[in-house]
């Protein structure tokens, strides 16, 4: 009795069966990694969010906390939404004042740095844009006692330095700052 064994005839893979799997192989492989970069993007845009807004909080809990004692901490902050001047070429010639926060010479234009970095990486720079303008409506009759400083204060923060003004991302925050007479 002889035995068939077609089955084995065809296990082999033949050369154009490899080139195929292997093409195959390559373009899913190439598919998986064109979302990398995507992903890194808004995965630093993320975290940008979060620094953005940490900063924010503690700009203002600072000047709070500040003009409380001394409500003349208000006017190193102009009047007018400042114009941007910081770029990535800028951050050699920044002084660091606090944690993440840094400016140039002039500490009463309304424009600081941002830089944050976790070991050696950095992980964001931006730029603060601080101004104020005067609150008109606060109240001046009735059972609720006049504020005697009132002050509205504006808060820009654009990122990355990298990008020109115009394309970065930006992030606009608002506080009101008012002190009674006691």
């Amino acid at each position: 009795m002889e035995m068939n064994n077609t089955l084995l005839k065809y296990t082999n893979f033949t050369l154009i069966e490899i080139v195929i799997a292997i093409a195959i192989l390559a373009i899913g492989v190439t598919s998986v990694m064109s979302l990398f970069p995507v992903t890194l993007h808004h995965t630093k845009n993320s975290i940008a969010q979060n620094y953005s807004a940490l900063e924010a909080e503690n700009i203002f809990a600072f000047l709070s906390r500040e003009a409380y004692t001394d409500w003349s901490i208000l006017n190193s902050i102009p009047g007018s939404i400042p114009s941007s001047k910081f770029n990535k070429d800028s951050i050699s010639t920044w002084t660091k004042l606090e944690a993440d926060l840094y400016d140039d010479s002039d500490t009463t234009d309304g424009r600081y740095g941002i830089k944050v970095q976790t070991n050696d990486v950095t992980d964001m720079t931006g730029e603060i844009l601080l101004w104020k303008s005067q609150l008109t409506d606060v109240p001046e009759t009735g059972d609720i006692q006049p504020y005697s400083k009132a002050a509205a204060i504006y808060m820009e923060i654009s990122w990355p330095l990298e990008a020109t003004y115009a394309k970065r991302k930006k992030n606009y925050y608002y506080m009101e700052l008012k002190q009674k007479d006691l």
